[in-house]
């Protein structure tokens, strides 16, 4: 496993662990995004998760503690449809 801290560092491992903003351009065969906060990726973030859903490649899992605002906005407007 290797920590991304920059975005002049070099991905050398099969397992990274990267911030989101150093995300954009970037893809991987899996994204694995944690929403560990109610107010993660709150109002006016939602560019930035979508920024970080679209690096998968292949497989997206999120995971989010009950009750994150960005989750909760999301579910609703997908039961719209």
């Amino acid at each position: 496993m290797e920590l991304i801290a920059k975005s002049d560092d070099e991905i050398m491992a099969d397992i990274v662990v990267i911030p989101s903003y150093l995300a954009k351009g970037l893809e991987f065969d899996a994204v694995m995004v944690l929403v560990l906060s109610e107010n993660e990726y709150a109002e006016g973030e939602e560019q930035l998760l979508y920024t970080i859903c679209t690096r998968a490649l292949h497989r997206l899992d999120i995971c989010a503690i009950k009750g994150a605002s960005l989750i909760e906005k999301l579910g609703k407007k997908a039961s719209e449809g």
